[in-house]
């Protein structure tokens, strides 16, 4: 546990002092993860870098930083912290999934195709299907 003594880490928001008592980084990526799922992906953001603060390997923080990033339409920083997470979880099919979203939508699709072979690498005899890779365009505007 990165936690100080106390099994606390506080931070201000709004002007508020929030405590949040977890062990490790758990408190932060609850939080994260509820911010995420009512769009709020500022808020979102913030609570995962606090998580990668007191753990910068944490694989799920960097997913959810990634994931929040992409939907801020900040994608090359997404892709970044979409790519620390496989590499930290290098099984995790979920992660390479979105970072394979993030690489295509920059448009740099056989780095995309890359990160789909190994998918199915992954997926090889495992019950489901993968999606079959189709580069994301990028929206204008």
């Amino acid at each position: 546990s990165k936690f100080p003594a106390g099994g606390q880490v506080c931070y201000i928001e709004a002007e508020k002092e929030v405590c949040i008592s977890a062990s490790r980084q758990a408190g932060f990526l609850d939080e994260g993860w509820r911010r995420f799922k009512n769009d709020e992906f500022e808020n979102a953001a913030n609570c995962f870098v606090k998580a990668l603060e007191i753990d910068p390997n944490a694989a799920e923080a960097h997913y959810g930083f990634g994931r929040a990033l992409y939907q801020l339409q900040k994608f090359a920083d997404a892709e970044r912290h979409l790519n620390f997470a496989s590499q930290f979880e290098p099984q995790n099919i979920e992660y390479l999934k979105y970072n394979r979203f993030a690489l295509s939508t920059l448009g740099r699709v056989s780095e995309a195709e890359q990160v789909f072979q190994r998918m199915v690498k992954l997926q090889a005899g495992a019950r489901g299907k993968l999606l079959p890779f189709r580069p994301k365009s990028r929206k204008a505007g």
